[in-house]
């Protein structure tokens, strides 16, 4: 039996999905005719951007890719599907002071995952409907509060998740460019809760993922 997942798609602006060993493709310029399944605080503005939350306090929303997509092969299971994605997101707290929570992109196997708290956790099932219910995920959380609980480095970081709140490894937001030798790259710092819009890149390929994103340029 093939393996499937739900992807949780917790951007707001724009979003490309490519499967290379599967037929499965999609580009999505704005949500309005995406079908997804939302949950919580979640909707879609007459200008197509996704959104997932509001001001109110202790909410979270879903989003999720209406059908199930195709992880592994029926024929062989030892095969895993190399996928694709770049989206554009943007985290707009309402006290920038303070931020909130963040978001997360995930592949996840259940579009009815359990024990989601509203006040933590990035809209991810918590540990213990984890072990209850099975449910599996990889997560690319953009998180932007530091929960000593769960070993967060900062309050500013992006981590990779597999079945867990606490990241299999985790990096401060940045990106990187080449300085004027070449010879170096400079680390550049990014606020995820800037409100500003940031664009990322993941791609997974043979059991290594690789993860990339920027800041859009200022206007």
């Amino acid at each position: 039996m093939a393996m499937h997942a739900f992807g949780i798609l917790l951007v707001v602006l724009y979003s490309l999905l490519k499967f290379a060993s599967s037929d499965i493709n999609f580009v999505r310029d704005g949500f309005l005719q995406a079908g997804l399944k939302m949950d919580g605080a979640s909707y879609v503005r007459p200008n197509g951007i996704l959104t997932l939350t509001n001001n109110s306090a202790k909410i979270l929303g879903h989003a999720f890719y209406p059908s199930p997509l195709p992880l592994k092969s029926s024929k062989n299971k030892s095969i895993v599907s190399t996928f694709s994605t770049t989206f554009v997101f943007s985290i707009v707290p309402k006290y920038p002071d303070l931020g909130g929570h963040g978001l997360a992109f995930v592949l996840i196997s259940t579009n009815q995952p359990k024990g989601c708290l509203v006040n933590q956790y990035l809209g991810l099932p918590n540990e213990t409907s984890n072990q209850e219910f099975s449910t599996r995920f990889l997560a690319i959380e953009f998180d932007g509060v530091q929960n000593l609980e769960l070993e967060d480095i900062n309050d500013n970081h992006v981590g990779i998740d597999i079945s867990s709140l606490i990241s299999n490894i985790s990096k401060s937001a940045a990106y990187y460019l080449p300085r004027n030798d070449q010879d170096h790259i400079k680390n550049v710092s990014i606020s995820l809760k800037s409100g500003k819009p940031i664009q990322a890149w993941v791609d997974y390929n043979e059991g290594e993922m690789f993860f990339c994103f920027q800041r859009f340029a200022d206007s």
